[in-house]
């Protein structure tokens, strides 16, 4: 009788445990990636800030997705953050964690170097 008791409270642990969890699994690598049609020569280009993230993020809320996480998004969002034009050295990552029937998360990331534009002699800055 103990030993069905024990039993039982592994199993229903073990199913607890693996309906919470969330995983992490490696998305891309990219030499140089950019949403701005603009940036298409690196030779009048400087360092605007090394390893910037940026992130898309979607949520699920019972059963309903509010979204699906982009690409686009998240080297936008990491290019307004450092001000760049262009992301180099660039990584991405997803993380989607979830709790059937109740809540769960998708969360693109990207990490790289932003380049921006050299400022010319004459130009001024805005």
């Amino acid at each position: 009788m103990v030993g069905t008791k024990y039993t039982a409270g592994l199993v229903s642990s073990c199913i607890t445990l693996l309906a919470i969890s969330g995983c992490t699994s490696h998305y891309t690598s990219l030499a140089m990636v950019s949403t701005r049609p603009e940036a298409i020569n690196i030779d009048g280009y400087e360092l605007a800030q090394e390893r910037v993230v940026g992130k898309d993020q979607t949520y699920i809320i019972v059963l309903f997705p509010t979204g699906t996480i982009l690409l686009e998004r998240a080297v936008e969002d990491a290019l307004n953050k450092s001000g760049g034009d262009l992301l180099v050295n660039v990584t991405s990552e997803v993380f989607n964690f979830y709790i059937p029937y109740i809540y769960g998360t998708s969360i693109l990331t990207v990490r790289g170097d932003s380049l921006r534009r050299k400022k010319s002699v004459g130009q001024v800055k805005k």
